[in-house]
């Protein structure tokens, strides 16, 4: 920071605290026309985190030694170290109309009294948490604190009570995994998490953070104490929902969680009658929280729940199978590596497709008994993720790219005895037919974390170098976002999930959520007439036009109230967007505009408007 009093200009630099004099003759881009001053000369290295000019003197903030002080002139200028003023981590000096705030990490929020320099508590620690970046005072005695802990706190004059002001959002950044559902237009995020390389817990109880209706609602122990209304779970890391809305959790230390509400949920874990899951330490029953559930996926029909439990306990089950309906459980049998699985996907016919951690995937037909590894070859070596397409393909993400297995039924045939194995096939690699990296594998030598699949069927892949958007066969990449072109907080994609009813793209990186609005959503129900947003289009608009609920896939015209044909296309599953253009890609002039959409046999037709105004 800088201050300046009289002619003088302070500044504290990577080189420590120097002055110089403020005049027309002196230029200040020489160094050599700055002076070190040393605040502190017991300790010359010293530095000043926070610095400046109140009421005609200088002040700062130094971590672990307190609030410096300058004050007389000539022979009798000299900074003192205002007594009481200790504190850690320098956060913020604050000006205001009773003195001067002060906050230093895990210390009272205190007040200088100026120019008498007497340090007292404005407000303790208890009330505004061990991490204070700011404050501010208003002109009637309220106070407003920034507290990394507490949230935004606002006191009333001369209250000790707090106001927490809450930001509609999660109620932190942590975010490992995501589940997306259409049914209940929610997205839970999960806080998580466990480290895939080494298979280590990291003790982690940040809970979980629902969206839904346009709120968030963070399920954490600060917000729901009572042990009877939330359980807090350590390291919950992926999800599921059945079509009743249960969600279903995975708590890698904790077991499995079903959740329908606080107050209305059930946690199963190693002991329980009835439950085959098994802890990592022994004795099992005394190490409750190494029950490590890695992933968990609901059957197509939502009969079904299918669970992993990473417990690497030799010939003892790892995919287990619950069925809500009855309450019950089933044990698959044990099979290589099934006591080591990291990730579950249920192919259209009911059977899981399961990743081991680091090593290969396997398929568990539920009718023979049997499973089929691939456990080999680079398409599916190194598995980090597993997802099933609208077309019903396997998809795997790798730490070399992606691959698919196109028709899941090959192995049910396989193991029916009604094929062979070499007619059961393998996994391909798309290869890129058009545009960015033509002619080679999509997102070759490029590890892929996660993937979401859209209303269009059009694939998301989450990799440590951005987000990616390709088609629906992976042969071409339409988008590319990172920092430098989006929101992005991070180019470290954790996960990312579709919202299906609106086509919004929630994306999870170590540096936060975001969401993008995508074009592609899918009408389960009966499509209505199409909605349009905005609508009137106002002349500042910059943006796209969106146009959603239509039946999927369907065909799009744009037409003038005259009939006139403005713009046509095709849905990308249930929502368009339009860029107000016509054919040629002149801007519409002002005017109603008619959307008329229909299926590709000309039903299910749907006539709306959109009025676009301008200057």
């Amino acid at each position: 920071g800088t201050a300046v009093v009289h002619d003088t200009i302070f500044a504290s630099t990577s080189a420590g605290l120097l002055r110089a004099r403020i005049s027309s003759a002196i230029n200040l881009l020489d160094y050599r026309n700055w002076t070190r001053e040393l605040f502190n000369p017991g300790t010359p290295t010293d530095n000043l985190a926070q610095l400046l000019t109140y009421q005609g003197h200088v002040y700062g903030a130094s971590s672990y030694r307190g609030v410096y002080a300058l004050a007389g002139t000539g022979a009798a200028r000299a900074w003192r170290n205002l007594n009481n003023s200790y504190g850690n981590e320098a956060r913020r000096l604050r000006p205001s109309a009773v003195g001067l705030l002060a906050s230093f990490d895990d210390s009272d929020l205190r007040r200088v009294a100026v120019p008498a320099g007497t340090v007292s508590v404005l407000l303790p620690k208890a009330l505004v948490g061990t991490y204070v970046f700011d404050m501010v005072r208003l002109d009637d005695g309220t106070l407003y604190v920034a507290s990394f802990d507490r949230g935004l706190l606002r006191f009333a004059p001369g209250s000790q009570t707090p106001e927490v002001i809450r930001p509609n959002a999660p109620a932190t950044a942590a975010d490992y995994g995501l589940v997306a559902d259409a049914a209940t237009n929610s997205v839970v995020v999960l806080s998580g998490g466990y480290s895939i390389d080494n298979g280590l817990q990291q003790g982690n109880r940040g809970g979980f953070y629902e969206y839904q209706g346009g709120r968030w609602t963070s399920y954490t122990r600060e917000n729901f104490p009572s042990a009877t209304d939330f359980p807090n779970l350590s390291d919950v890391s992926h999800g599921t929902r059945t079509p009743d809305g249960t969600l279903y959790v995975a708590s890698y230390g904790n077991g499995l969680l079903q959740w329908q509400g606080p107050g209305k949920f059930r946690q199963f874990t190693y002991g329980q009658a009835g439950v085959p899951l098994r802890g990592s330490l022994d004795p099992e029953a005394g190490t409750l929280d190494y029950v490590r559930v890695t992933d968990v996926s609901a059957d197509p029909g939502g009969k079904y729940v299918w669970v992993t439990n990473r417990h690497q306990r030799a010939r003892v089950p790892g995919l287990l199978r619950y069925r809500p309906g009855a309450d019950a459980w089933t044990a698959a049998p044990w099979f290589s590596g099934f006591d080591n699985l990291n990730r579950v996907v249920v192919d259209n016919y009911g059977n899981p497709w399961v990743a081991e951690l680091r090593a290969g995937v396997s398929v568990y037909d539920t009718t023979s008994h049997q499973a089929v590894a691939f456990a080999s070859g680079t398409s599916v070596s190194r598995v980090y993720s597993l997802a099933r397409d609208r077309t019903g393909s396997i998809w795997l993400g790798t730490g070399d790219g992606v691959s698919y297995y196109s028709e899941p039924s090959q192995v049910i045939s396989y193991l029916s005895g009604t094929s062979t194995f070499a007619d059961a096939g393998a996994f391909a690699v798309p290869i890129v037919r058009r545009g960015t990296g033509s002619g080679y594998a999509a997102l070759y030598n490029t590890t892929v974390r996660c993937i979401a699949v859209d209303g269009a069927n059009r694939k998301w892949f989450g990799t440590p170098s951005g987000l990616w958007l390709f088609s629906a066969n992976a042969d071409e990449a339409l988008l590319h976002f990172t920092t430098e072109n989006s929101p992005l907080p991070s180019n470290s994609i954790v996960d990312v999930a579709v919202n299906d009813k609106t086509g919004e793209v929630f994306v999870a990186t170590d540096g936060g959520l975001v969401s993008y609005q995508g074009s592609a959503s899918l009408t389960d129900s009966s499509p209505s007439c199409a909605e349009v947003y905005p609508n009137p289009v106002r002349p500042e608009f910059a943006g796209l036009v969106g146009i959603r609920g239509l039946v999927n896939n369907a065909y799009v015209k744009i037409t003038d109230v005259a009939g006139h044909l403005v713009y046509s296309t095709r849905a990308e599953g249930g929502t368009l967007t339009w860029n107000l253009q016509d054919a040629s890609g002149r801007r519409v002039s002002s005017g109603v505009y008619l959307v008329l959409t229909s299926d590709a046999e000309g039903k299910n037709s749907c006539v709306s408007k959109v009025a676009v105004l301008s200057n």
